[in-house]
C-alpha cells in the first residue's frame, strides 16, 4: 500500500521551488513522484499547468543534516529528537496505533481513515501509573540561531482525542543563557476530536542556537493519550495554526475580527 510522505497544491509562480522530506522506513522500498491533475468538474482545469521535478538526491540524515534538522515521520525511530532525561516524569513513545478505541489515532496521520496501517508515530501514554500533571519532553537538536528577519516556521499533525486529553505545547529552549526562561510558542488544551489536526508555529531566535520543546502533559484520567507526526522546519514565517494555540504573539489572521 502507497503512503504519501510529502504533498504540495500550491502554484509556484513559474518558478523552481526547493522541496524536501525525511523519513525512515524499516524494509526494502521504492520512492514514487505522482502527480495528479485538477477534477474534470474544477473550473481552474481549463488553464493549463505543468508540474516539473528536477536533480532528485537522497542523503542519510547526517550528510543533510541542515536542510533536514528536526523533520521526522516516526517511521522508525525519533530521528534526531530526544526524550528529555530530566525535570519531567515520563517518556515520549512511539506507536503504530492506539489499543484503546476511547483513546489516541488508530493510525499515522498519512494512513489515518485508510485501511491500512503503515506509518509511526510518537504519543504520551495517559494511563497508569501516570498521573494529572504529569510531563514528557521531547526535544529537538540543537538548532542554530534563525535569520534576524526569517524565522523558521514548524509544522507538525497532532492528535488529540479522549475525554481526559491534557496540554500540548511546543516550547523554545535558549541554549548558553541558563537565566533566560522557556518561552511557549504554541499551546493546545483538551480534546479536538478522533481525527488528525495539522498545526504551524512561527520559531525565531536570532541571538543564540536552541532547542525546540514538545511538551505533552496528561490531563484528569487516562483517556488522554496525545500524539504528535510529521515534524518539519521550513524557512519562511507562517501564521499560527490552529489560532487558538497562540500565545498572544498578535498573530492574527482576522478569521473572528
Amino acid at each position: 500500500m502507497d503512503r504519501t510522505i510529502w504533498q504540495s497544491s500550491e502554484g509556484m509562480e513559474g518558478t523552481w521551488v526547493r522541496g524536501e522530506v525525511a523519513y525512515t522506513y524499516g524494509s526494502v522500498h521504492k520512492i514514487i513522484l505522482k502527480a495528479l491533475a485538477k477534477k474534470l468538474d474544477d473550473a481552474d482545469r481549463a488553464y493549463r499547468g505543468y508540474v516539473a521535478v528536477d536533480d532528485v538526491q537522497f542523503q542519510p540524515i547526517d550528510e543533510a543534516e541542515e536542510q533536514c534538522k528536526g523533520h521526522c515521520t516516526f517511521e522508525g525511530g525519533l530521528c534526531s529528537w530526544t526524550n528529555q532525561e530530566e525535570n519531567d516524569e515520563f517518556d515520549w513513545t512511539l506507536g503504530r496505533g492506539s489499543q484503546n478505541i476511547f483513546t489516541g489515532p488508530s493510525r499515522d496521520f498519512t494512513s489515518f481513515g485508510q485501511n491500512e496501517q503503515s506509518g509511526g508515530f510518537v504519543y504520551i501514554e495517559s494511563s497508569f501509573p501516570r498521573r494529572p500533571g504529569d510531563r514528557a519532553m521531547l526535544v529537538s537538536p540543537l538548532m542554530n540561531p534563525t535569520e534576524e528577519s526569517n524565522p523558521l516556521c514548524m509544522k507538525f499533525a497532532t492528535h488529540m482525542y479522549g475525554n481526559g486529553i491534557g496540554t500540548l505545547r511546543v516550547r523554545l529552549r535558549y541554549t548558553g543563557d541558563e537565566e533566560r526562561p522557556e518561552k511557549i510558542l504554541w499551546e493546545m488544551k483538551g480534546e479536538a476530536g478522533n481525527n488528525w489536526y495539522l498545526g504551524q508555529v512561527p520559531v525565531s531566535s536570532p541571538a543564540q542556537a536552541y532547542h525546540v520543546v514538545i511538551e505533552g502533559i496528561v490531563g484528569q484520567n487516562s483517556l488522554g493519550n496525545i500524539a504528535i507526526d510529521n515534524l518539519s522546519f521550513q524557512v519562511g514565517t507562517c501564521p499560527i495554526s490552529p489560532q487558538t494555540a497562540s500565545r498572544g504573539s498578535g498573530d492574527c489572521t482576522f478569521e473572528e475580527n
